[in-house]
């Protein structure tokens, strides 16, 4: 009776340590689907040699006056990008990147922003006046300003290869700002013919075209491709 009552025992223990056996079992293969069940939103662990990236700053500076301008105007320059690796800009001549201007009217205070954004980069800006330069380098010549000519790239980033460019012309207190081009391949080159017209040369889909732009309204007047014109 005893004998019968132990192997009972035994047999019941197998059982029972089987079940429990297997029940781990189970709990250990179903862990990583409830994981992930549980916590579907943890994020991808962040790779620290990256470097940590940090918005545009920006750095306000007083433009010079000029002759037939009663605004005082100030340049909103880049001082790093972050995609330009957070590298400080040289604030000379050659090599500002500025976001945008700001003009004051010097009797009453009022001011307003040439951009509404600042999500562009002005590569170059020059001051056509009356009286244009006798150097076709220097657009800005003598006389009273009349017309601000300004060459941009969209967006706060790198100016890559691939970098497409914008042509504007505003008053001299950066009223009636209009875009006369966009899309361009690369910079292009400007020369001021009279007081009242404009010379552009650029590049717009492997096409060369020159174009001549009226001063009094920032209308095209003349476009012509020279592409077939250019010796092989």
């Amino acid at each position: 009776m005893d004998q019968n009552w132990f192997f009972r025992w035994i047999w019941r223990f197998n059982a029972v340590a089987l079940a429990v056996v297997l029940i781990a079992a189970g709990i250990g293969l179903a862990l990583p689907f409830l994981a992930w069940q549980l916590a579907p939103a943890v994020e991808r662990a962040v790779d620290a040699t990256q470097p940590k990236q940090e918005p545009p700053k920006y750095g306000l500076t007083l433009e010079s006056a000029r002759a037939g301008r009663t605004e005082i105007v100030l340049a909103l320059d880049y001082l790093h990008s972050p995609e330009r690796g957070l590298g400080s800009f040289s604030k000379d001549a050659y090599a500002r990147r500025i976001a945008n201007y700001l003009f004051v009217d010097a009797a009453t205070g009022a001011h307003r922003w040439l951009f509404p954004t600042n999500d562009q980069m002005v590569t170059r800006t020059e001051y056509l006046t009356d009286t244009p330069s006798p150097y076709a380098a220097e657009m800005s010549g003598p006389g009273a300003l009349r017309t601000v000519y300004y060459v941009v790239v969209p967006g706060s980033g790198r100016i890559g290869n691939d970098a497409k460019y914008q042509v504007y012309l505003s008053k001299p207190n950066g009223e009636a700002l209009t875009k006369i081009l966009e899309d361009l391949d690369e910079a292009p080159s400007a020369m001021q013919l009279d007081a009242d017209n404009l010379a552009v040369s650029y590049k717009l889909k492997g096409r060369i075209v020159v174009a001549r732009v009226s001063l009094k309204d920032f209308k095209t007047t003349l476009q012509v491709d020279v592409s077939s014109q250019v010796p092989k």
